[in-house]
């Protein structure tokens, strides 16, 4: 795996219940804009929203739709390590090439703890896994990531989403001859390429596939000015106007995706709310600015 993963959104209906006609569009939509990966379950797709059945539907429409045209890795988050197991395990079986996983939320955890539950899963599965670092604040610190990878040579990818500035350069130095790095978090991006990130992990990744994966192409090819550029005149702007309220981010990229008609509905569940009138107006009006719309 490498450059753009996109993260997929979890379409829903209008009566919040799985809409699979529109997943199958959003897939095709992405991969026919160039996408290089996908995610599914992620925090972009509401996974802590899912029943284990929807979860193993989204996985099953996935893994299907996407027909082996690129890699696929699944969000595996749980905060209870048999069940984020079993989860990594079918989707090991249905044919997925790696799992997302983050620590297990709600309460912080010791170091120990984070390493009983990655190595758990690792250990279960054969395919590759992808910690996830700095999601809903919980941070895996970089040292527990090189013990990770050296028990578990499995454990080879990282999603860093921390906003800690050194994080990627650090992991860079100690791990990078044997662990991926992705961007986690748009604002980080350009400076997380300098330091080492092999591509991106994002939502932006779906709404803007095909720029996306130029950006990172761009700058594998030494094309930096051209690559921060892009950058500028899309991501940049459309992640102020998406991704600073972090409860409505979600709700923002489906809005985009429905009015272009990739997905039937913007619809998602609560806790997360539909947007003010006004905010999805401004929201709307900067998309179609900046050509996503």
């Amino acid at each position: 795996m490498k450059g753009n993963l996109g993260l997929l959104v979890t379409p829903f209906d209008n009566n919040q219940e799985l809409d699979k006609k529109s997943l199958c569009s959003l897939i095709e939509y992405a991969i026919d804009d160039g996408v290089e990966g996908l995610i599914p379950l992620g925090t972009t797709g509401e996974f802590f929203s899912l029943t284990g059945e929807e979860k193993r539907q989204v996985i099953d429409i996935t893994i299907d739709q996407t027909r082996g045209r690129l890699p696929v890795c699944i969000g595996v988050g749980y905060s209870g390590t048999r069940i984020s197991t079993q989860l990594a395990e079918y989707a090991a079986q249905r044919g997925a090439n790696a799992v997302l996983v983050p620590p297990p939320y709600y309460y912080p955890l010791a170091n120990q703890s984070m390493y009983l539950h990655f190595s758990t899963i690792a250990k279960n599965i054969e395919i590759d896994v992808m910690l996830y670092d700095g999601g809903g604040g919980l941070v895996i610190p970089t040292n527990l990531i090189d013990q990770l990878n050296k028990e578990c040579p499995n454990i080879r990818h990282v999603k860093v989403s921390s906003l800690d500035s050194k994080k990627v350069s650090e992991l860079q130095a100690a791990v990078s001859a044997r662990v991926q790095i992705f961007c986690g978090d748009e604002v980080m991006l350009m400076s997380a390429l300098h330091d080492g990130a092999v591509g991106m992990a994002t939502a932006s990744g779906m709404v803007l596939p095909g720029v996306c994966t130029d950006i990172c192409q761009l700058f594998a090819a030494g094309e930096h000015d051209k690559a921060r550029e892009k950058y500028l005149n899309s991501i940049g702007p459309w992640t102020v106007a998406s991704g600073i309220i972090k409860s409505e981010f979600i709700r923002c990229f489906k809005e985009v995706l429905a009015a272009k008609g990739v997905i039937a509905s913007p619809m998602t569940r609560l806790p997360l709310p539909a947007l003010e009138e006004s905010r999805k107006e401004e929201l709307l009006a900067t998309a179609k600015h900046i050509g996503i719309l």
